[in-house]
């Protein structure tokens, strides 16, 4: 009986990870950028 919390603790922590992957999953990505090809003046394009 003794290792029943650590169960439920270790459930816990997984069931969070998953969550917060799952949501951080279904977010659109954010644009990184212009790309390198519009001239807007920003001087480390990487290509």
């Amino acid at each position: 009986m003794s290792g029943d919390w650590q169960t439920l603790a270790a459930g816990a922590v997984v069931a969070i990870t998953a969550l917060v992957f799952l949501i951080r999953l279904s977010r659109p990505r954010k644009s990184g950028g212009c790309g390198g090809n519009c001239q807007c003046g920003k001087r480390d394009h990487r290509h």
